[in-house]
């Protein structure tokens, strides 16, 4: 009985080694074809970099906001701090 392996880059491309095919992913590991691997690789680095824009974002807020909140209430503590 023989295996084969489809890319899940929806190119249709299909192998029988697993060799041939890249496995990308954080949780879910998939399948590609390496031409689908580049254009999925692209994808990772573009929401790696909007992840980190937002995270930087959330940390300017949230600095803003204590920083406010300490200066309504001098001497206070906030949870979790």
């Amino acid at each position: 009985m023989g295996v084969v392996i489809f890319c899940d880059g929806g190119c249709g491309a299909t192998a029988k080694d697993p060799a041939e095919f890249q496995e990308l992913g954080v949780i879910n590991m998939r399948p590609y074809c390496s031409s689908c691997a580049q254009s999925v690789e692209k994808y990772l680095s573009d929401r790696d970099m909007a992840q980190e824009r937002l995270c930087k974002q959330w940390q300017e807020f949230l600095e803003k906001l204590n920083k406010a909140w300490k200066d309504d209430h001098p001497g206070g503590v906030l949870p979790d701090e």
